[in-house]
């Protein structure tokens, strides 16, 4: 009897071992931090995605190719750092695999047909009218409301006792929201006209919902990942979701009917009322017989912009005005840049043409978003089969491209990388006339690249 009982025990030990060591198994051969059953490598993620990757992207990787791979429970992930590299996995593909506890909080907030949660030819007709959309001539437009909602906020600024200690973070939030919501869909929010305390009630709700979304995405408690609970924070979320949509579909509804006025004063050859110069007036097609967003669309998509932009921008300004308190010298040619120009359009608005003049001001912003990537992370799934680093990688490989280590590695940038050197843009030499080497194209990648980029 006992001998027997051994003998099952031995077996099922046996079986056992099999299928931990089955369990991460038929994963690409590139080196990386050892898995552990049954979690893989998510533990190391659970500090934070940037103390994460630091471990998991770099310290783990192969020294000489920068690849790296490990384990997300049962799928493995694959990850790289050099620019050549980037470059061949954001070119071949546009398609990213959802992770379904991610995807379902986006999802939440942002809607069904939010661009960042789309893929093939439902993403394709999305990118399409978000690019029309997004013309370079629109923006030169736009800069007449971004200007408006930046004077406000100095003049705002300018007000504050001097000495008061302010979290710069928060307060670039105001400004953030305000042109967005001017350049988004024609609504000024009138944040910036006081920075002292919260923001009005619908930009509120929108930063509510998305420390929401982000604490339900990376928490293990099971109450916050259910949103039919009646829990004070699904109680919470449902009303600041309702007034945010309210909003939104309000103005959405306004300007279609002001569309459709439109159409039927030109058909009678009557004056037309001009629309307020904004992505959603380049979203909704003149023409009503060519394809169009729905409302639900048009709706999601909106809010996918004050997704995109809000935090994103608030980030790199805060970053960049940091920047800048610590490096004086840059801070005076910054500002001697900007006062020469400033000087030549004193007597009238500020101009795109303006903006293109202030040269050496976006080398900083460029090394800014260098040093501090916004997104530090961007993924794909692999749609054919690749060669990354030496390493055959089969379609269908989840692979990371962690943004803030790609933007500081030295293959990349040099043995200088860590540093802040706005120069370092100046490669046509107009600033001092000496030309330098050029930046590999993915080796600086903020928006991500290829035909999925922001």
């Amino acid at each position: 009897m006992a001998a027997g009982t051994l003998a099952a025990a031995v077996a099922a030990a046996a079986v056992i071992t099999t299928k931990v060591r089955n369990f991460f198994s038929g994963g690409v051969d590139i080196p990386g931090m050892k898995p552990t059953f049954p979690f893989g490598n998510v533990g190391v993620l659970s500090k934070g995605v940037l103390e994460g990757m630091e471990v998991l992207c770099k310290e783990h990787a192969d020294k000489k190719t920068g690849m790296a791979s490990f384990w997300l429970f049962s799928e493995q992930f694959l990850s790289c750092l050099h620019h050549e590299d980037v470059r061949e996995v954001l070119l071949s593909s546009s398609y990213r695999r959802p992770i379904k506890s991610i995807a379902a909080h986006i999802t939440r907030f942002l809607g069904t047909s939010a661009l960042v949660n789309l893929n093939n030819d439902e993403w394709k007709h999305h990118r399409r009218v978000m690019g029309k959309a997004f013309h370079y001539d629109h923006l030169k437009a736009m800069v007449g409301d971004m200007c408006f909602a930046s004077e406000r906020f100095i003049r705002t600024l300018e007000k504050t006792p001097a000495g008061e200690a302010m979290d710069v973070y928060q307060v670039m939030k105001f400004v953030t929201m305000d042109v967005i919501g001017l350049t988004a869909f024609g609504v000024d929010f009138e944040c910036g006209k006081d920075v002292s305390g919260g923001m009005p009630e619908v930009p509120a709700a929108f930063e509510e919902l998305l420390e929401q979304m982000t604490k339900r995405t990376y928490t293990t408690n099971p109450l916050m990942q259910n949103y039919s609970l009646p829990t004070a924070m699904n109680r919470k979320h449902k009303r600041l979701a309702a007034v945010l949509r309210t909003k939104v579909d309000g103005v959405i509804e306004h300007r279609l009917k002001m569309r459709e006025k439109m159409r039927e004063e030109k058909t009678k050859g009557e004056a037309i009322e001009e629309e307020h110069n904004d992505f959603l007036k380049h979203m909704i097609p003149e023409d009503a017989s060519e394809s169009a967003f729905t409302p639900k669309e048009l709706s999601d998509e909106l809010l996918v912009m004050l997704f995109g932009g809000f935090d994103t921008t608030s980030i790199f300004l805060a970053y960049c005005l940091h920047l800048l308190a610590i490096h004086p010298e840059v801070e005076e040619k910054v500002r001697a840049e900007a006062d020469a120009v400033f000087e030549q359009t004193r007597d009238g608005p500020l101009t795109y043409e303006d903006v293109t003049r202030l040269k050496y001001c976006n080398m900083v912003m460029k090394e800014t978003l260098r040093l501090f990537p916004p997104a530090p992370l961007t993924t794909r799934t692999t749609t054919k089969d690749l060669v990354l680093g030496g390493y055959k990688v089969p379609a269908g490989s989840q692979t990371w491209l962690p943004i803030s280590l790609i933007h500081r590695d030295t293959y990349n940038w040099g043995a200088d990388a860590e540093e802040f050197k706005p120069e370092r843009w100046d490669t046509e030499g107009e600033l001092d006339g000496i030309k330098k080497q050029d930046i590999p194209q993915f080796a600086w990648i903020p928006f991500s690249g290829g035909p999925r980029n922001c």
